[in-house]
Order: structure tokens, then C-alpha cells, then sequence
């Protein structure tokens, strides 16, 4: 019973953000109130499980990623940077900072999950520098720079005014990181076609 109101209520809030209502729940569930706080104790409580559902699905792909031998180090980077939950696919992303006006509380859940799942990230970005396959970079600048990318995209409604779902805007977000935005120059060895003038 509880899944199924997890589920309904990440629909609800694919819908109306995060105000929808317990009446709204109940009535898309096909139960009464009543029944439905007899399962769960406020909205706050079943917004609060579907949080920790979500991390919990991002976690379980993140294992099968790292294990997929199938794939090299920066494949998996990049997927793991870009993980999205697989059975939530109602989950409307750009609503998220809606969470953060109404419910602080709630927010700061979401916050605390995505500051603290970083180890899986950080050790493969340890093995690809040691691997020689990214050059030797800070790797807790890489974390800051990818947690306050999310956070912004969830912060303002930037998705929608720019025509982007938050999977595009990630992928997006990780081929600037890996590729950069520096034309090559072919003629020069790959070398940047750019050149500081103070140099």
C-alpha cells in the first residue's frame, strides 16, 4: 500500500507541484481520507518516503553501473553523474524548487541525500586519474561544481524556460565537464585554438 501511494503521490506532484493535497491523493488513489492517513501520516510524511525511495533507486543503479564491466571509467562517470530514479518516471524536476519554498524541511532532505552520496562518484573519478583517462584534477571541486550545478536546475525554473527536461540538461552538463567548450585546433595537435594574450 505504501508504494502505491508513493507512486501516486509523485504523479500528483507531476501535476500540481507540491501543493497537491491528501483530497487529491486519496481521490487518485480511490480511497478515503480516512484510509489513507490510517497508512500515512501527512503529506509531509509520504513526500518524505518518496525522497528516500528515489535515492534509494539511484543507489541500486549505481552498483549495477560500478559492476558492469561492460563499460569504462568514463562511461560510468558519466552515467552514475546523470542517474535519474527508473521508477519514478513521473517526477516532474523542475517543480523540485517548489519543495524548497513551501517545505524547507523537505528540501533540505533532498539536499542532505545529494551531499552525502558522493563516495561511488568520487572514488571513480580517483581511478580514471590514476588510470591516466582524465588528467589530475581536484576531485571535491569536480563534486562542488556537479552539487551546485543540481541545485540550481532544482532552484529556479530554468528547465521549463529553456525548453530542457533535467536528463538533457544533465547529459549537457557532463559533456562541457569531459569535453569542455574550447574549440580544437586539428593542425596543432589537438591543442585549444584559443590563446590568452596575457601569456
Amino acid at each position: 500500500m505504501e508504494e502505491e501511494i508513493v507512486k501516486a503521490a509523485i504523479a500528483e506532484f507531476g501535476e500540481k507541484g507540491i501543493r497537491f493535497t491528501m483530497d487529491d491523493l486519496a481521490a487518485r488513489l480511490r480511497i478515503s481520507k480516512r484510509t489513507l492517513y490510517e497508512a500515512v501520516p501527512s503529506k509531509e510524511g509520504v513526500v518524505s518516503r518518496a525522497i528516500d525511495l528515489v535515492f534509494a533507486d539511484i543507489k541500486e543503479q549505481e552498483r549495477e553501473i560500478c559492476a558492469d564491466d561492460r563499460l569504462d571509467i568514463v562511461e560510468k562517470i558519466k552515467r552514475v553523474v546523470c542517474l535519474l530514479p527508473r521508477n519514478f518516471a513521473a517526477i516532474d524536476y523542475d517543480k523540485i524548487y517548489e519543495i524548497h519554498r513551501f517545505y524547507p524541511e523537505l528540501y533540505r532532505q533532498i539536499e542532505d541525500r545529494l551531499a552525502g552520496e558522493w563516495e561511488t562518484t568520487l572514488s571513480l573519478f580517483r581511478q580514471a586519474i590514476a588510470a591516466g583517462t582524465i588528467r589530475p584534477v581536484n576531485v571535491h571541486v569536480v563534486r562542488q561544481m556537479i552539487l551546485g550545478t543540481w541545485k540550481n536546475f532544482f532552484d529556479a525554473p530554468f528547465l521549463n524556460a529553456h525548453g530542457l527536461t533535467f536528463d538533457q540538461a544533465l547529459q549537457d552538463m557532463m559533456d562541457i565537464l569531459f569535453d569542455g567548450i574550447v574549440v580544437r585546433n586539428p593542425a596543432s595537435g589537438g591543442e585549444s585554438a584559443w590563446r590568452n594574450p596575457a601569456k
